[in-house]
């Protein structure tokens, strides 16, 4: 078994894993500085030790794994739910509305409560969940879909479309939200910590803003580097195939980099 920590809860590492060896009467490993970002279930450290399977704590991203069954322990940030529910009916007075509700993973052990006290009246409200096990049962997702953004999944009825939604992400305005609101086309977004609804500006994100920069610096470019932060991610060779064919029919020249984390110094040694 291995126990993955972000760098800042490796200081509790050591009890954690001589707790679960006196539990489980099993050897464990501790993984620190992960390959890629401690957001990623680091698969390919776990494999160079042979391990079944992998608890990972802290922040995490969700990408889908490969191999290894995943355990997330996902962090408790204080958030105060009573608020939020009191905000949201004075904000969406149409109780018919039809709108879907996403959620910083640090929030979603609030998540049961505000769920609970909404459907009563929102009839036509569908709540997101993660794709992950995890220590919050309640959000974990349990039926798989076809449908998966940044970790996320749901399941509109009635033949709905995700475009007839008002999208309601709850935590700070931060980079996850801005990827799925490029990624999810609702009619609109907003995000709240509690006391009231903010309107999300796509247009005017600067991720967007840089992002659009950088699909145009590589429409001019004639050869690509293609990084793969990590090997563990379900499917990346199809997806590295795709690029691939994609950049071969507008001919340009392509490199696939597995170096771990990338800096300037690394990727000095490619001069093209």
């Amino acid at each position: 078994i291995c126990l993955q920590f972000p760098d800042y809860l490796i200081q509790d590492s050591v009890s954690v894993a001589l707790y679960f060896e006196q539990l489980l009467n099993k050897k464990v490993y501790i993984l620190g500085d992960t390959t890629c970002g401690s957001c990623c279930v680091d698969e390919v450290a776990s494999n160079h030790i042979g391990a079944e399977g992998i608890i990972h704590f802290g922040h995490a991203c969700l990408n889908p794994t490969a191999r290894l069954p995943v355990f997330h322990v996902l962090p408790k940030n204080y958030i105060n739910s009573e608020s939020i529910i009191e905000s949201f009916e004075k904000f969406f007075i149409n109780f018919d509305e039809k709108i879907i509700i996403f959620y910083d993973i640090s929030y979603s052990h609030c998540i049961e409560t505000i769920w609970n006290n909404l459907k009563k009246k929102y009839h036509q409200l569908v709540m997101s969940t993660l794709n992950c096990t995890s220590n919050i049962e309640f959000v974990d997702t349990k039926v798989e879909t076809n449908v998966l953004v940044s970790g996320r999944s749901w399941t509109l009825e009635n033949g709905y479309k995700i475009e007839e939604y008002t999208a309601i992400f709850i935590g700070p305005n931060d980079r996850t939200l801005a990827s799925l609101a490029m990624s999810i086309p609702t009619k609109s977004w907003y995000y709240t910590l509690g006391c009231e609804f903010n309107k999300f500006d796509i247009v005017s994100n600067p991720w967007l803003r840089r992002r659009r920069f950088l699909v145009e610096k590589l429409k001019n470019a004639q050869t690509v580097g293609i990084v793969v932060a990590t090997l563990g991610i379900k499917n990346y060779l199809e997806a590295l195939s795709s690029l691939k064919q994609i950049f071969k029919k507008k001919k340009k020249k392509t490199y696939i980099f597995s170096i771990g984390k990338p800096n300037p110094s690394k990727l000095a040694n490619f001069p093209e």
